[in-house]
């Protein structure tokens, strides 16, 4: 089992303006789950964090090694009925991209903590995988 926090959504009602409260939301919930993923020896994992209300979508990070937060990218998909689905590949392709990323930088710190682990208690490296 992994534990560690990867990716969040933040969801705001339709039309609801992009103001200060709103990013204020996404960043503490990046910050928490930068708490959490301490809990389970994944204190240096980026958080990734999307703030959306179906008509926008706005990418941001969280890195805890050097605790800045991070504007990526804003996707406007189209909003015209044939066209949405087709538009939102990019909106689907980011939110995929992102989550394999996290997943691959969570995979190297528990190879990293498992490899420190075998080293300390003097374990054979073959056999933690």
């Amino acid at each position: 089992m992994f534990g560690g926090i990867l990716f969040l959504v933040i969801e705001c009602k339709f039309n609801t303006p992009v103001d200060d409260d709103n990013l204020v939301q996404l960043f503490l919930e990046l910050l928490s789950a930068a708490e959490q993923n301490k809990q389970h020896d994944l204190a240096g994992l980026c958080i990734y964090g999307l703030w959306t209300d179906l008509t926008m979508f706005k990418f941001y990070s969280y890195d805890p090694s050097t605790a800045k937060f991070c504007f990526d990218e804003v996707i406007v998909p189209n909003i015209r009925r044939a066209d949405a689905s087709y538009s939102m590949i990019g909106v689907a392709n980011k939110i995929f991209g992102l989550i394999l990323t996290a997943y691959m930088d969570s995979l190297q710190a528990i190879i990293s903590r498992r490899k420190d682990w075998a080293q300390c208690n003097d374990v054979n490296q073959s056999a933690i995988y």
